[in-house]
């Protein structure tokens, strides 16, 4: 499943998108971007679970 698809089945999550970028020492990294749902406030605790809710999905993310 693509990156974009885990990441809006967050149940903070309203919309996502993914675009890679060079990553130091070369290779890529993924950026994410999301919208959150109304009435969700971005914290460094909603950033984690959106990580760990993705690593749960079997996407191995690095971000």
């Amino acid at each position: 499943m693509d990156i974009e698809g885990i990441l809006a089945r967050h149940k903070a999550v309203a919309e996502a998108a993914v675009v890679g970028a060079p990553a130091p020492g070369g290779g890529e990294k993924v950026l994410a971007f999301v919208v959150l749902k109304p009435g969700e406030a971005p914290s460094e605790a909603l950033i984690n679970d959106i990580k760990e809710f993705a690593r749960a999905s079997g996407t191995r993310l690095m971000m």
